[in-house]
């Protein structure tokens, strides 16, 4: 339990009994919201997997947060995974990307003009005006592609999952180490998730 505590998962109430934290009924209720979702995701992710040999997630916007809900690991040794419910700021990395890119322009607006860029690592995306070319990219060609932006040596190519009404319910990542997802690599994948 004091495990779990120190992960905010796990918390001790004021007679020092532990309860149940924060983070684990986020991610409780999270999971229930977009049940649904996952069950349709799923098989895809499984597909993509399949056809890439790289780890794929399916991740949210939560707030100003990309969240992982879903993830099938790739077969190799040395591959990225990420625990669920793991989070990151929207400018570091692909995923958060897609979504900026499709956030409506006062929300878009907002973000850009009150938002902290947080640095995760020194290829992460901190300048405004850098970020806005990108997302005019991203919008452009319908996917992004990120290299080492959250983690150093670990490269993402993402694209956005539409809902009934063109809104952005999520986005489906492959994801590995940049030795393998080189350039080349990441622009054969780039259609496969299209």
């Amino acid at each position: 339990l004091r495990a779990l505590e120190s992960h905010n998962l796990a918390a001790r109430d004021g007679d020092g009994a532990f309860a149940l934290g924060n983070r684990v009924l986020w991610w409780e209720n999270c999971y229930r919201r977009n049940f649904d979702l996952l069950a349709i995701v799923r098989p895809i992710l499984e597909k993509l997997r399949d056809l890439t040999s790289e780890t794929v997630t399916f991740s949210i916007l939560m707030g100003e947060r990309t969240v992982v809900i879903d993830q099938v690991v790739s077969p190799h040794v040395t591959s990225t995974r990420f625990e669920l419910g793991s989070s990151a700021p929207l400018n570091a990395g692909a995923s958060g990307r897609v979504i900026l890119a499709h956030l409506d322009s006062e929300k878009l607006k907002k973000f850009l003009s009150h938002s902290r860029l947080e640095r995760l690592t020194q290829q992460t995306i901190t300048d405004r005006r850098r970020l806005e070319r990108e997302l005019d990219k991203c919008r452009a060609k319908g996917f992004a592609i990120s290299r080492g932006e959250r983690f150093p040596n670990t490269c993402s190519v993402a694209v956005p999952v539409f809902g009934p009404h063109k809104e952005v319910l999520g986005v489906v990542s492959v994801v590995g180490p940049s030795d393998r997802l080189t350039h080349k690599v990441c622009r054969s994948i780039a259609p496969i998730l299209l």
